[in-house]
């Protein structure tokens, strides 16, 4: 609009030719593709004062003659710079967005480290834990160990050495005095040195019996046995004994039951047993075995008319790291260790054994043993 009243209020003439001039170097700009340049340089070459006519009309008419592409031009700007602006925006969301990410992986690395470190704590928590278990227990049985040492060399020590001065003193006595003596009084001295004897041998005979039971020195030899036929043979050996305090040893015999045991450790475990109940049974006493069927198992029982035992000292009886040893009746001494091995003979047979007793009621002691297969 301002170019065509520029040429009609100066006729045409030389203003023609500059904006013919003014046209070609806008084109020379848009070929460069640099269309806003183009725009300015096409303002900047026509005088100001030329820019209006008094004929609007001819103003357009020019306007659409001398400039018919400069309008679209102008608009074709808006979504330029629109997408100028875009681009500017652009990069800094997606700068921001790496940001974010970069964030979120840190915290997810942060998490995950801090898992696996709370995995590793316990792992190693557990470990120290059995560890800790594994060193007590351990700890526990050199104790054990020790004690059982230590309870070991206090009967080879004190136990069996009492018997031998004993025989010492007793024999010396008998041969120094021995025609001085009345027939009555040596009699008194022989069976002293006889009882003694016989106390020394038994314990040396455990002694000996539970050390090889400890090294492993003792063979396990299971046979099929008449259990009877042990009872028997055993009550045969202990009648001198029994008969001593007057005490009557009885047995049920009715059922015969066949077993399957190491022959020698079941009647050691038995003759243990019984000798107990004869050194805790008051003269004129009672002592019955009796067996009953349990199965794949026979139930075998020794009971006494004796003193009894308080349930206190029950659980010592089987634990040479527990010193529990009382005079009997008639002041026989002993060392627990009867008992003890008996447990450890009875079990390596597969069978168990446990104590019923009440002071001033007597003792029940019972052990299982395994039936022979019947195939």
């Amino acid at each position: 609009m301002l170019l065509h009243s520029f040429f009609l209020q100066n006729n045409g003439g030389g203003y023609f030719t500059h904006c013919q001039t003014v046209r070609k170097t806008s084109r020379s700009f848009k070929k460069n593709s640099n269309e806003e340049k183009a725009q300015i340089q096409t303002l900047k070459n026509l005088p100001y004062q030329y820019f209006f006519s008094s004929n609007p009309k001819k103003n357009v008419s020019f306007s659409s003659r001398c400039l018919p592409t400069e309008q679209p031009n102008i608009q074709q700007l808006k979504p330029q710079k629109k997408n100028l602006a875009q681009q500017q925006i652009y990069p800094k969301v997606i700068q921001g967005n790496e940001v974010n990410i970069f964030i979120v992986l840190i915290v997810v690395i942060l998490i995950l480290l801090r898992i696996h470190d709370v995995r590793l704590r316990n792992r190693t928590n557990k470990k120290l834990m059995e560890k800790n278990k594994e060193i007590e227990k351990q700890r526990d049985e050199l104790q054990k160990i020790n004690a059982t040492k230590d309870k070991f060399f206090s009967i080879i020590s004190h136990d069996l050495r009492n018997p031998f001065t004993s025989l010492i003193g007793s024999s010396e006595l008998l041969l120094k005095q021995y025609h001085k003596l009345s027939e009555n009084q040596r009699e008194k001295f022989v069976q002293s040195i006889y009882n003694t004897s016989q106390q020394a041998y038994k314990l040396l005979l455990n002694l000996l019996e539970w050390s090889r039971t400890q090294t492993g020195a003792i063979k396990f030899n299971p046979e099929i046995k008449d259990f009877n036929i042990i009872v028997k043979e055993n009550f045969l050996l202990q009648q001198e004994e029994a008969k001593k305090k007057k005490i009557e040893l009885k047995a049920d015999l009715s059922s015969h039951f066949l077993v399957y045991i190491d022959v020698n450790m079941i009647s050691t475990a038995l003759r243990n047993i019984t000798s107990n109940a004869i050194k805790f049974t008051n003269p004129g006493g009672e002592i019955q075995i009796q067996t009953e069927d349990k199965g794949k198992y026979i139930m075998v029982s020794v009971s006494d008319t004796g003193v009894g035992i308080k349930e206190e000292h029950i659980g010592k009886l089987f634990r040479i790291d527990m010193h529990h040893s009382t005079e009997g009746t008639s002041k026989e001494k002993g060392t627990g260790m009867g008992l003890i091995l008996s447990k450890e003979f009875i079990e390596k047979n597969g069978g168990s054994i446990e104590i019923k007793s009440s002071p001033g009621e007597g003792t029940s002691i019972s052990f299982t043993l395994p039936k022979a297969s019947q195939n």
